[in-house]
């Protein structure tokens, strides 16, 4: 056995390079369905969004966590099931 050595030869993506596009994707979604963005979302969130729909630079954590919960009311806005962030003693919540 003098003669093999253990070497690391996987690839794996980036979690970060992969949030970063589902991000990216989540924004896309919601311009795409505005209408439906603007049923649930408040002042702030359309500020937020028309900042994020802009940005150039990578987004940082806060702000893909913020992008989801755009997405999310997006969904609620499309009458589609959502994720409403509250988890209780059962498991997560759907609406």
């Amino acid at each position: 056995m003098s003669g093999l050595k253990n070497k690391n030869t996987a690839r794996f993506h980036s979690d970060k390079q992969q949030s970063e596009r589902a991000s990216r994707a989540n924004i896309l979604f919601i311009s795409q369905n505005i209408t439906a963005f603007k049923i649930k979302a408040t002042k702030t969130d359309l500020i937020a969004f028309e900042n994020f729909k802009n940005q150039i630079e990578a987004f940082t954590d806060k702000q893909k966590s913020y992008i989801d919960c755009m997405y999310e009311k997006t969904m609620a806005g499309l009458g589609l099931p959502f994720y409403k962030g509250q988890k209780s003693k059962y498991g997560v919540r759907f609406k």
